[in-house]
């Protein structure tokens, strides 16, 4: 029998997580920003929940982010789950910082 863990317990995890973690539903709105983005991109949670991932995306990809991001979403998967991707960000302030980024495609029953 599989155990499944208290939704607090995966609230920690993801506070916790060293990594930046960041949900964005099937528009690409943020919907949840953990401790380890707001460090790494300089956005608070409350500052970037309910945003576009455009926050940070660079100007310069976001057409062929958008590109993707759809055909994934219309799909239901990508060739990149579970690949580490370097790729450029920009951070609050403007700046560009590079990172390795991982992708994973959520269902639910809705």
């Amino acid at each position: 029998m599989v155990e499944r863990l208290d939704t607090g317990l995966y609230q920690l995890i993801v506070e916790r997580a060293p990594d930046a973690m960041i949900l964005a539903d099937q528009q690409g709105v943020i919907r949840l920003w953990n401790p380890a983005a707001e460090a790494l991109f300089g956005h608070t949670a409350n500052e970037a929940v309910g945003q576009s991932l455009d926050i940070i995306v660079p100007e310069r990809f976001r057409e062929n982010h958008w590109t993707g991001f759809r055909r994934a979403v219309a799909e239901g998967a990508t060739k990149y789950v579970g690949r580490v991707l370097p790729t450029r960000s920009i951070t609050k302030d403007g700046s560009t910082i590079y990172l390795d980024k991982t992708l994973s495609i959520l269902r639910d029953d809705a």
